[in-house]
């Protein structure tokens, strides 16, 4: 009998139709509604090749969830425990292409307490270096 082993073909980011953040030190930062989760793309919209040191995405992507009254959606016990914690891990090295993104799926629904057919706008930040924090756009989503 012998061994299969399979690979994953890889993930295609799909670029088009969606809204981005302003653009801070040649990259941009979109955010975008997908039921139970956020996705979330860091593009480097440069000429050059691009290194980051970037955390564990949880710890480096935040995510700013408010309800339509403007009160901020309150967190899960996993939630508050996710942004208490901080990242354990050295940060590692993302070295990104001119044009080329990654991207983050965040289960928004596991870290805020959500009220089902209620409206919420998040918005994403992030750093890219020491000093430069950026934003992406403002995504309105009805929570199902």
């Amino acid at each position: 009998m012998g061994l299969i082993v399979r690979d994953d073909p890889p993930k295609v980011i799909v670029l088009e139709g969606r809204e981005w953040g302003e653009e801070v030190n040649g990259f941009v930062l979109s955010a975008l509604a997908e039921p139970a989760t956020i996705s979330v793309i860091l593009r480097n919209v440069s000429h050059e090749r691009r290194e980051l040191q970037a955390p564990e995405f949880a710890n480096w992507f935040v995510l700013h969830v408010r309800a339509e009254d403007g009160s901020a959606a309150v967190p899960t016990p996993f939630g508050r425990e996710l942004l208490r914690s901080g990242s354990a891990k050295a940060p590692r090295p993302l070295t990104l292409a001119p044009g080329e993104p990654v991207e983050a799926q965040i289960p928004i629904e596991s870290i805020f307490r959500l009220q089902r057919n209620a409206t919420y706008q998040v918005s994403v930040s992030c750093k890219v270096d020491e000093q430069t924090q950026m934003a992406s756009n403002t995504v309105v989503f009805l929570y199902k």
